[in-house]
């Protein structure tokens, strides 16, 4: 019997199968896609929130997972603002 992906693993597969696209990263705010199985989903993060238009409506999503692999943010940076 074959184990099914947890969020994490998948989110490294997503990643690692070129899925995901970056439009807009800068000091406070982050915008992209990944593209799940079979659907593109909006991913972004603004206002110390990260949110993806997917039915999982969860920030453990493996699409946030996978744009927040390859994107730090520095919340310590917005602090001082």
């Amino acid at each position: 019997m074959a184990t099914r992906e947890n969020a994490a693993q998948k989110a490294r597969r997503y990643l690692c199968e070129g899925r995901v696209t970056l439009q807009r990263v800068d000091h406070d705010r982050v915008v992209g896609s990944c593209r799940g199985d079979g659907t593109v989903y909006r991913v972004a993060y603004w206002r110390r929130v990260w949110s993806c238009d997917c039915p999982a409506r969860t920030d453990q999503c493996a699409h946030l997972l996978a744009v927040r692999l390859v994107v730090v943010v520095d919340v310590t940076a917005e602090a001082v603002r």
